[in-house]
């Protein structure tokens, strides 16, 4: 844990220190690398025995839990964390666009991308999760949910991948480079 914070920090003080110019070229590289891992990983997963089973189990609704306050509470949360909104970065990042820009496209635009990238990895962790039941025995609908099924699944994709070292040094990049938002802050609390 403690090299992982040191190497992103270290990740972030290089990009960020000379301003929004750095900060938009980081942002191709921390954007497409991980959409780069995420599709190998589709490919794998869905390449792996059982895997419909589990996307079956993705998109199949259990009606009693959409009754429940409580999801809808928690997937509210996810969108206003994914998407970052209150913490004033888009409003900081807002600023440097042209004075004519469709701020209205953008920001349905950067939603859409949102959402279909979590049904997208959604897609992806069941598909694992439906290999993880084939050898395991563990049934997916009796997974227990949250930010950690990520990190089982991906890990256990890993691990099943050509070259698994290669891929798991990638997969930690991954992780080391998506947290754009403490760029961001970062930059949001010099520009105040």
């Amino acid at each position: 844990a403690v090299v992982s914070t040191q190497s992103r920090s270290r990740y972030f003080f290089l990009f960020c220190q000379q301003g929004p110019e750095s900060t938009g070229k980081a942002a191709y590289l921390t954007t497409i690398f991980p959409y780069m891992v995420l599709i190998s990983l589709f490919f794998r997963g869905v390449t792996l025995p059982n895997a419909w089973e589990g996307i079956k189990v993705f998109f199949t609704p259990d009606f009693k839990k959409l009754l429940d306050p409580v999801v809808w509470m928690e997937a509210g949360g996810q969108i206003f964390y994914s998407l970052g909104v209150g913490l004033g970065v888009i409003i900081c990042f807002g600023s440097y666009n042209p004075v004519r820009n469709n701020c209205s496209r953008d920001a349905t635009m950067i939603s859409l991308i949102n959402c279909g990238t979590s049904l997208f990895a959604g897609i992806v962790v069941y598909a694992i999760l439906g290999y993880r039941e084939h050898e395991t025995g563990i049934k997916v609908k009796d997974t227990e949910g949250g930010p950690g099924l990520a990190f089982i699944s991906y890990t256990t994709a890993v691990a099943t991948m050509p070259l698994p070292q290669l891929w798991a040094a990638a997969f930690f990049i991954m992780m080391v480079s998506v947290p754009q938002r403490c760029c961001a802050i970062i930059e949001f609390i010099i520009d105040a």
